[in-house]
């Protein structure tokens, strides 16, 4: 498996590219000879591992979703609160 053209070493990859490449490098390669293969460092490579290692496709799939649910959360709060405050100074003027 290779680097596709919409991934680019400084996106972030697919999931479950990481979770193959995790897989593919516990059985059958060396880590230097698989992050070489496909154009990513080593420090990437364990960090993925710590993240997604362990885990099956659809957890990691589940996984993306929610931290993409989560940073929707995070900006209607902050949203919410700029409003608030902007309220807040109209009010006390």
């Amino acid at each position: 498996m290779r680097i596709t053209e919409t991934e680019t070493m400084n996106d972030k990859p697919h999931i479950t590219s990481a979770a193959m490449w995790i897989a593919i490098a516990i059985s059958i390669c060396a880590v230097v000879d698989l992050c070489r293969m496909h154009g990513i460092s080593d420090a990437t490579f364990y960090n993925w591992s710590t993240k997604y290692s362990g885990m099956e496709v659809p957890d990691a799939k589940r996984l993306k979703v929610l931290e993409d649910e989560n940073k929707k959360l995070k900006q209607m709060l902050v949203d919410s609160m700029l409003e608030n405050k902007a309220i807040k100074d109209v009010l006390s003027k």
